[in-house]
């Protein structure tokens, strides 16, 4: 996985044989723009809550509420991106150079020994590099979907591994369609979205009419005619929703 992060493989109809054949392929299937994912350790930084604000207040977006409220989003997500990739995105550049400067601090106190606002200036940079750990401690567990980090010692390379593996394990290479691999973006997308759809669409046609002496003397005309009613919108959220 680490010399071909992108590779997969499948195994083959056996056939006569006792193994099954397994095909690994390696290229690179742009499925388009990634899905954005909140990053728990945001919240952790002095600047996030400005970030967001000054981006939702931002001018420019004009049109029905729906319509508004869509773009904002938008526009915070590639905000949220840009900033996340100069804050989060160097961290382990920043614990290296709080480390540096942390150990230049030492030595002159060791020899010369800290003024009042030196000593101030080493403590700052030792809560911030504290600080720059436990981002990349929730960074890594929350990528891994793991509690080892919550019960147990911090391994950087167990993490790594764990991110690696669920990538691998959820990537969504292809499709058998037909007795046909189809590995086509817009083919997989396209046959994904009619499988849906026709789980949750309803046909249309003649609902069960129970008789009038059937029901009539356990059941309401309201709750008999309710039987017989198209399911709406907000029954099959709810119905759905509170699946495990």
């Amino acid at each position: 996985m680490e010399i071909w992060p992108h590779s997969f493989a499948r195994g083959l109809p056996r056939t006569v044989s006792d193994h099954c054949p397994i095909l690994m392929e390696t290229k690179f299937v742009d499925w388009g723009p990634k899905p954005f994912r909140f990053i728990n350790a945001w919240t952790s930084h002095p600047d996030f809550a400005r970030i967001v604000s000054e981006s939702w207040n931002k001018e420019g977006i004009s049109g029905w509420s729906s319509y508004v409220y869509k773009e904002k989003l938008k526009r915070l997500k590639t905000d949220l991106k840009c900033w996340n990739r100069n804050c989060f995105g160097l961290i382990e550049e920043n614990i290296a150079k709080l480390r540096t400067e942390i150990e230049e601090w030492d030595v002159v106190d060791d020899t010369l020994g800290l003024e009042e606002s030196e000593s101030i200036k080493r403590n700052a940079a030792a809560a911030n590099l504290l600080l720059q750990f436990k981002n990349r401690d929730s960074l890594l567990s929350q990528k891994a979907r793991d509690r080892w980090l919550a019960d147990g010692d911090v391994n950087s390379s167990y993490f790594h591994r764990m991110i690696k593996g669920r990538r691998a394990k959820n990537s969504l290479s292809g499709l058998l369609l037909n007795d046909r691999w189809v590995d086509e973006p817009s083919q997989v997308k396209k046959a994904v979205r009619e499988h849906f759809e026709g789980q949750f669409k309803q046909r249309r046609g003649f609902r069960l009419s129970l008789p009038e002496d059937f029901v009539q003397k356990k059941l309401s005309r309201e709750s008999r005619e309710s039987l017989e009613h198209l399911f709406t919108e907000e029954e099959v959220k709810a119905a759905i929703w509170n699946c495990e």
